[in-house]
């Protein structure tokens, strides 16, 4: 591998992509807010996918301006991965009353469950170098 291999493939063709959404608690307003952003998710995902390139394409969805009840999130949350086909392992929350030192632990699982795909992927990438 040559360092310009390694510098197109971590900052053009990156293995994982993570992305940050606030997620509204205000019910007057969330159904359009919600589509929204499975539009924009739609949207980064037809990006990633013209790329031809195995990207993984991971969203945290922070709730933003209050807390949404547990019924009512698990089912927005359910609606937003059937409408933009991402897994379990690829769509996140986190409430915004959550502690530093909890931020910090989620934020250490969220790697560590991309850490084996993206050794794949280079793996897999410096194969065809």
């Amino acid at each position: 591998m040559t360092p310009l291999w390694i510098a197109k493939h971590q900052s053009r063709l990156p293995a994982a992509l993570i992305s940050f959404f606030y997620l509204t608690s205000d019910p007057n307003i969330s159904s359009l807010r919600d589509n929204q952003l499975k539009s924009e998710i739609n949207n980064i995902r037809s990006v990633l996918a013209s790329t031809n390139y195995k990207t993984k394409f991971v969203v945290i969805l922070f709730g933003g301006d209050g807390p949404i009840g547990a019924q009512d999130l698990d089912e927005r949350i359910g609606v937003l991965r059937r409408a933009t086909g991402l897994d379990a392992k690829s769509l996140f929350f986190v409430q915004s009353t959550t502690s530093p030192t909890e931020i910090s632990e989620f934020a250490r699982m969220v790697l560590t469950s991309l850490s084996s795909f993206c050794i794949e992927y280079y793996r897999e990438l410096s194969k065809h170098a």
